[in-house]
């Protein structure tokens, strides 16, 4: 893997943790409220479901996590 496309995906898998323990001093009050939730409640369930979006695209980014031959599946044994 090129150094570049790893730091890449480092530094993209910091965001979440900087997303939603950093800002979360930011957004310390309690109004407004956001779907029925406190302001720093609302913060750490929108960067809960950004996360899995961040993770999932990581994942699908990363060269180690694809196949030489294509699409296998799940379970197939890597060589």
């Amino acid at each position: 893997m090129k150094k570049r496309t790893k730091k890449l995906l480092l530094l993209g898998s910091a965001v979440p943790f900087l997303g939603m323990l950093g800002g979360i001093g930011f957004v310390n009050r309690v109004t407004p409220f956001i779907l029925g939730l406190p302001l720093p409640l609302a913060w750490i369930t929108i960067w809960v479901v950004l996360t899995v979006a961040i993770m999932a695209a990581i994942y699908a980014l990363d060269p180690a996590n694809r196949s030489p031959h294509g699409i296998d599946p799940p379970n197939a044994p890597r060589h």
